[in-house]
């Protein structure tokens, strides 16, 4: 039979192997969430990438058409004449007759920005081109945008992201830099004689050149999805590491049985 000594002993032996077992596995448990929610970040990251070259890319094709004089030149005509005929004056104004028109799809960054939206249509993911001092003030950079590009800038960065906890969502960025094609409507007299200081549409040029980072292609995706996957393992994991506990917990009273039999 087992004496007083020897089941305090026991108990002591039992109760050393639950606190390891639960230091080790909260350590494995706290890895695993780390790693999940890293993984699933990186996905996230990778997706945001992947739309904004292939958007970058839609911007540099329509900019070779527009260098390559693809489009029919009668269009701007068309639009000039429009904007003339309603007497828009300031920015806002020619930029609301200019949607109406077909050559604004023509211009590189709207077509760009036009099918950016139209690649990201739920909920969990938005699509923006934004931009600081931005001609159109859909696309101007809100206080937290204006961080990131400044940021960007600051450091020569081509891309860059961070997580909004005000919004629960990954903001990611990719640089828009200035083509030559761009200069036409926000470079300098040089790059458009004609305009005397004003681009083809009626409005003041920026004065910006080629090479520079204007603004960027952003994505910006909800976290949720992200949060419930790693919900999810951390029930999983800590459902699995209860049912251990318990087996052990459960097992001690057979283990006192089998060593008072070995005893006899």
């Amino acid at each position: 039979m087992l004496n007083k000594l020897d089941k305090a002993m026991i108990i002591k032996m039992i109760s050393v192997s639950i606190i390891m077992l639960l230091v080790s596995y909260s350590a494995i448990f706290l890895l695993v969430k780390q790693v999940v929610e890293q993984e699933s970040q990186k996905n996230m990251i990778q997706k945001a990438r992947a739309l904004t070259v292939q958007i970058e890319h839609v911007r540099h094709y329509i900019s070779g058409m527009v260098a390559d004089k693809v489009f029919d030149p009668g269009l701007l005509k068309e639009a000039q004449k429009y904007i003339e005929r309603k007497n828009a004056k300031s920015k806002e104004e020619i930029i609301k007759i200019a949607k109406l028109t077909r050559f604004y799809s023509t211009i590189p960054i709207v077509s760009s920005w036009t099918i950016g939206q139209g690649r990201s249509p739920d909920s969990l993911h938005k699509f923006r081109v934004v931009r600081i001092g931005a001609r159109n003030k859909k696309h101007e950079a809100i206080p937290k945008e204006r961080e990131m590009l400044e940021h960007m800038v600051e450091n020569d960065l081509d891309e860059y992201w961070i997580v909004d906890n005000e919004i629960n969502s990954l903001r990611y960025m990719k640089a828009v830099i200035m083509k030559k094609e761009c200069l036409v409507c926000h470079g300098t007299v040089a790059d458009y004689p004609e305009g005397k200081g004003y681009d083809p549409l009626g409005i003041k040029m920026e004065g910006w050149k080629e090479g520079e980072q204007r603004g960027a292609f952003e994505v910006i995706s909800d976290l949720k999805p992200l949060q419930e996957t790693v919900r999810k393992v951390q029930y999983d994991m800590i459902g699995i590491g209860v049912l251990m506990v318990l087996m052990l917990v459960f097992s001690v009273p057979l283990w006192f049985k089998m060593l008072q039999r070995g005893d006899s």
